[in-house]
């Protein structure tokens, strides 16, 4: 293609912002008036996707399934114990201060067995229910 217009102002003539006296170019220039058609050709067969892709998508609403609920709040509980759980230690027998007469400890046992199968019996539950809903 010999014609300087061809990389230029044919392409903004296929979008329809050439300016007006483009026209008469293209009625002499066959290699922009190629280049305008080639450019005519895409958009009619990417129009079908842009026209779906304008339209609004629908709102994607969240879907909490009741086991799972029923699974955070349990596992929430569960945790609120674990954390909340202290002891007493007597404070050492050599120390004679009423500021030292009594140490609390929080003891965290982060693996307590009972939680976890607790915890391991709900997730099953959970798995079960979801393959019984399939």
């Amino acid at each position: 293609m010999s014609c300087p217009h061809t990389e230029t102002t044919a392409v903004l003539a296929a979008f329809g912002e050439a300016p007006a006296d483009f026209e008469q170019h293209l009625a002499q220039c066959m290699d922009c008036r190629t280049v305008v058609q080639e450019h005519l050709q895409t958009l009619s067969a990417l129009e079908p996707a842009l026209q779906q892709q304008s339209e609004p998508m629908a709102p994607i609403k969240p879907r909490f399934s009741p086991p799972a609920i029923v699974f955070l709040i349990a596992a929430a509980i569960l945790l609120g114990f674990q954390f909340t759980s202290s002891t007493s230690i007597p404070a050492p027998s050599a120390i004679d201060s009423p500021l030292h007469t009594q140490i609390t400890v929080k003891e965290i046992d982060l693996f307590e067995d009972s939680i976890d199968s607790e915890l391991a019996l709900l997730e099953m539950e959970i798995a079960l229910f979801n393959l019984e809903e399939s």
